[in-house]
């Protein structure tokens, strides 16, 4: 049976980037946190997990959800975000991505409707 690489989440990095940013927290802030706690998390594994390059795995996710003051709901909201959510799209013309939004919200097509540009 061919196997099938895990997904990663398209929302948990930047969340998390932005949480630490909203608590004017740095990448080393949390470093020196995540070691007085006992379970340190490297600087570049940070880095990698805002990025999204990886996930942080639920024992990472769930120390940084407490250092950030995150409710465990969080976790769910953003699965919910991800799930009604399409992708990207390839445009970065935004009259042409308001018109597209338009038609999918006049379609009932509310994920289709809700997706922004990068550049958005």
């Amino acid at each position: 049976m061919p196997q099938k690489p895990i997904e990663r989440s398209r929302t948990l990095g930047p969340a998390l980037r932005r949480r630490r940013e909203e608590l004017q927290l740095s990448l080393r802030d949390v470093v020196r946190e995540t070691e007085r706690d006992g379970r340190p998390i490297p600087h570049s594994t940070l880095a990698k997990i805002e990025s999204g390059q990886i996930e942080p795995g639920v024992l990472r996710f769930h120390q940084l959800l407490k250092l950030y003051q995150l409710p465990m709901q969080a976790a769910q909201d953003l699965l919910d975000i991800e799930e009604i959510a399409d992708d990207l799209p390839d445009s970065d013309d935004i009259e042409r991505l308001v018109e597209d939004g338009r038609e999918h919200l006049a379609k009932g097509r509310l994920g289709a409707a809700t997706r922004r540009s990068a550049g958005a």
